[in-house]
């Protein structure tokens, strides 16, 4: 049978795995990356894709080259099911790219700092020898192969083909998702509008691209039914004829990350570490940043062992910080969703999210301001007390499980932490 051995593998060349192979080759790592599809077959199904402006910066993800960018967005129109009723969310500059583009791109990159890929490669098994995740068995074509190395990389998206077989990073309810439908539309009798559009309640967005439109909604309900969702919500916004010109469907991640993101061997990353933005679902740039942690501190802790004490730090890192908004934000999401009409409209009459709140929420993850500026808005909800109390009651939920995320802890004290994390999350499984 063959071996190949390295420092790191990477089970899965999509975004975030590609970008996590770049990364650690870049830090100077001998590193292999799988992928199931042939190198000539599409990286992805999805076709486009929005990237914030502020994400290459932060991911140092090179700019696109201008005929790759399909448009840009200055910000970002969030409808309450009152039609009257919306706010315009300005300065959040997005822009529209080619997802099979981006991931060719990415590939060039990661290959030019010195990772190996292996195309046509289907994960078959995993190595786990004494406990620890040493490599993965995979099928090409009608032959097997061993990849072996010091540092697994798990991502295979909400395949999860690593983590499902370890048990500390699962949990009763993690595999919680929404299912995604969207439609691209041409010559529309009623225009979905200019620019990008958000619906609250229905859980849908529009963009606008040069030649059509993206139209979608997401729930954590069967495809069927999201598709006669779907469907009802379109006709009665938008009536009247409009050309299909394909339709897209998928899963994304909607539940909190395993409580440890990584293990003797292993780190979980993008989709399989349930990394995307619980406001919007985007987990291409957020993702990215756990994959900049893990290649930022995969070398040190090669050089300790590379078990689950070397690579603990990974887990500080993300857990203390975009884990712990992350958490706030998907916990606030999870008690709200089943809001009423009514409830959201009265929430924006009081003023309960403004502008600058959503502005915050998608920039930075979190809205920071005096409590002096929550004053007005609390009071007026305060006459309404059912809505009240549901807001309250989900603003305490959410701050208990975002705190105990801030204070992720060192590895002698994790037991007790992880048997908390677990008993606040199940609520929302």
């Amino acid at each position: 049978m063959k071996t190949e051995t390295s420092d790191v593998l990477v089970i899965g060349a999509g975004p975030i795995g590609t970008y996590a192979a770049w990364r650690m080759a870049q830090a100077g790592l001998h590193v292999r990356c799988l992928e199931r599809r042939t190198a000539q077959q599409p990286p992805s199904d999805i076709g486009l894709f929005h990237f914030e402006r502020v994400a290459f910066d932060r991911t140092e993800v090179p700019l696109p080259k201008k005929k790759d960018l399909v448009c840009t967005y200055p910000g970002i129109t969030v409808h309450t099911p009152d039609p009257d009723k919306h706010v315009w969310v300005d300065g959040i500059e997005t822009w529209a790219l080619d997802l099979n583009v981006f991931i060719r791109d990415l590939r060039r990159l990661a290959k030019q700092a010195g990772a190996v890929f292996r195309f046509g490669r289907e994960a078959r098994r995993l190595l786990v020898e004494n406990g620890r995740v040493v490599g993965v068995a995979v099928q090409h074509g009608e032959r097997s192969e061993e990849y072996r190395a010091a540092i697994v990389v798990d991502a295979s998206g909400l395949h999860r083909f690593a983590r499902r077989k370890m048990p500390a990073m699962n949990y009763p309810g993690c595999d919680k998702a929404f299912t995604v439908f969207m439609q691209y539309w041409r010559d529309a009798e009623t225009k979905p509008g200019d620019g990008i559009h958000s619906y609250l309640g229905t859980n849908s967005w529009t963009a606008r691209y040069p030649d059509n439109w993206i139209v979608g909604m997401g729930n954590n309900v069967p495809l069927t039914t999201l598709e006669a969702a779907h469907y009802e919500w379109t006709t009665r916004l938008f009536p009247g004829s409009t050309q299909v010109e394909r339709s897209v469907a998928g899963t994304i991640p909607y539940s909190f990350p395993p409580p440890t993101l990584v293990d003797d061997g292993l780190i979980v990353i993008g989709d399989a570490a349930a990394t995307n933005k619980p406001f919007n679902g985007e987990g291409i740039a957020s993702g990215m940043n756990l994959a900049k942690i893990a290649a930022e501190e995969a070398p040190a802790a090669l050089r300790a062992g590379a078990d689950r004490r070397a690579l603990w730090e990974i887990n500080r890192r993300y857990f203390t910080d975009q884990g712990a908004k992350f958490a706030f934000l998907l916990a606030m999401g999870l008690s709200l969703i089943k809001l009423t009409d009514r409830e959201l409209i009265t929430a924006y009459d009081a003023g309960m999210f403004g502008a600058d709140d959503l502005r915050q929420t998608f920039y930075n993850y979190e809205v920071k301001k005096p409590i002096t500026d929550w004053a007005l808005p609390l009071a007026r909800l305060s006459r309404q007390m059912w809505t009240a109390r549901k807001y309250a009651a989900a603003f305490l939920r959410a701050t208990l499980v975002a705190r105990h995320f801030e204070n992720f802890p060192k590895l002698q004290s994790y037991a007790g932490w992880d048997k908390r994390f677990r008993k606040l999350v199940a609520p929302f499984t």
